[in-house]
């Protein structure tokens, strides 16, 4: 494989100071409401903003954006530029150490940043905090955090009672000189905090609490990045009563990203589409370009949920495609591509029962009816797989417009161009070759047969590379696809024929 031809997307974030003007998802709306409520930090409190949405929905970027516009914030007696804090829970890796290492990139950030006294002292004042709660190991919850103290020490005896009594007020006196100290200063404090549900259950849970802990810090805003549902089934999982209400009161804005636009999509599938190679958008067969909008249109296009969708889709293409390149057909390679990165269960069934899609290996094999038989056989599987699919309705939508009989079978109307096409993994033996990445010895190359038809001065190479194995198979798939070529144009027509006309001489015919 080429070099040049593998153009993998790293699927990465847009970055902070591009993030604007790079923005494809038309976002920019949502950025600017998550600027306004972030408003509401001030010396008499702080607020805690949550931007939700799937995994690869495109949270990052959106915490990027977010940032940007902040910092184009023009400054004036009532606006100040805030000092921006990015935290990042998951590369922390102790659920113990999340909260010493939360604070100190806090005061970290502020002196980095702000090297006036007022900055030096909230830091001072927050490194202190921090190793208060150092000492007592004790992270807070939602109760008062003298009572939880006090319960922590009274419940190893009496022993401890002077320790108690030592680190209750040493808590919170320096929980009041941060307050005092932030009140004080003449700029908010943004922290951003992403990859929250890249988090265990447990991580999740220390890490809302911490939020619930500091969120009321004066000065500070909060931006959160996480996904709510496997936030709230991280909760549950930890007996946590009614999660959804529990990160109400920890969260004063929840803003869910808006979903990918119709348009959105189409614009990335586009997009990725032209970063295929040159020759991996050539036409190899009639009407192929068609398919691959048809296939957009029949349920590809829903099953692209996310951004990243779009990525890993054509992520894989890049892989399988150039081995396969003019022996199926794009859009079913693209098709195949979407359901092992968006129906998985369906392409592993594909890959163990081809034939409750494409019916039997040969033609010879059974009759049509005896072939949509055998596909019907396969109904049950088919349903279990694609009931163990995110999208079950447009995976099988797509699975449907790639394999007709199965639509047929399914009592569902498919457009007969659909399998018109050549190169379709409809067919048996190109579905074979897909599943194979490519093609052995013993396969029938399209290529092969593309020479046969328009390279006369390639014929007999052809020919001789016919084996007992693949021989009648090639007649067999010369006469299905011979059409597809009918209107380029077959050239020497007359000495094809006689070429063919020998062939019961040739020793893989006679064998």
């Amino acid at each position: 494989m080429n070099q040049q031809e593998v153009r993998m997307d790293l699927d990465q974030p847009l970055a902070q100071g591009s993030a604007l003007e790079n923005d494809r998802l038309s976002r920019h709306s949502f950025a600017e409401s998550a600027v306004h409520a972030l408003k509401a930090v001030s010396p008499r409190g702080g607020f805690v903003l949550s931007v939700e949405g799937a995994w690869g929905s495109g949270k990052t970027s959106a915490l990027a954006m977010v940032e940007d516009l902040l910092l184009q914030q023009k400054e004036t007696d009532e606006i100040k530029r805030p000092i921006i804090v990015h935290f990042n829970p998951w590369l922390v890796g102790d659920r113990d150490a999340l909260l010493r290492n939360f604070l100190a990139r806090i005061a970290q950030a502020l002196k980095l940043h702000d090297p006036a006294d007022g900055a030096k002292k909230v830091a001072r004042e927050i490194r202190a905090y921090a190793k208060a709660f150092d000492v007592v190991k004790l992270i807070p919850g939602a109760e008062p955090w003298a009572s939880i103290v006090k319960s922590v020490f009274e419940s190893v005896g009496h022993a401890t009672d002077s320790i108690a009594e030592y680190k209750m007020p040493n808590l919170e006196e320096h929980k009041q000189r941060v307050k005092d100290a932030l009140y004080e200063y003449p700029r908010p404090i943004i922290v951003f905090i992403d990859d929250i549900d890249r988090l265990f259950p447990p991580e999740v849970f220390e890490m809302v609490r911490i939020i619930k802990a500091v969120g009321e810090l004066p000065n500070v805003g909060y931006v959160l990045a996480w996904d709510p549902t496997y936030v709230s089934e991280s909760l549950k999982s930890l007996k946590v009563a009614h999660p959804e209400m529990y990160l109400d009161k920890v969260v004063q804005a929840r803003i869910p990203l808006s979903t990918l636009s119709r348009l959105s999509r189409q614009t990335l599938f586009k997009n990725a589409l032209e970063k295929l190679h040159p020759d991996a958008r050539t036409s190899y067969f009639k009407g192929d370009e068609d398919r691959l909008f048809n296939l957009y249109f029949s349920g590809l296009r829903e099953l692209l949920e996310q951004p990243r969708d779009v990525i890993r889709l054509f992520n894989t293409v890049h892989i399988i495609e150039p081995a396969l390149r003019g022996e199926v057909v794009l859009a079913d390679i693209v098709g195949l591509a979407a359901l092992m990165t968006k129906a998985a269960p369906v392409f592993e069934l594909v890959s163990r029962k081809p034939h409750y899609f494409a019916g039997p290996a040969s033609k010879d094999q059974v009759s049509k009816d005896k072939a949509l038989e055998m596909i019907s056989g396969g109904a049950q599987a088919r349903e279990t797989a694609l009931e163990g699919c995110s999208s079950p309705i447009d995976a099988k939508r797509v699975v449907h417009f790639l394999f007709p009989l199965v639509a047929k079978c399914d009592n569902s109307p498919v457009k007969e161009s659909t399998s018109e096409v050549g190169g379709c993994i409809a067919n048996p033996s190109r579905l074979f070759v897909a599943l194979q990445r490519g093609f052995s010895a013993s396969d029938i190359s399209f290529e092969s047969v593309r020479k046969l038809l328009l390279e006369p001065a390639k014929r007999n190479e052809v020919l001789h590379s016919l084996t007992e194995e693949n021989c009648m198979e090639f007649m067999e798939f010369l006469g299905d696809t011979v059409k597809a070529f009918s209107e380029k144009g077959i050239a020497d027509v007359e000495s094809l024929c006689l070429a063919l006309g020998t062939l019961p001489d040739k020793k893989p015919f006679i064998n």
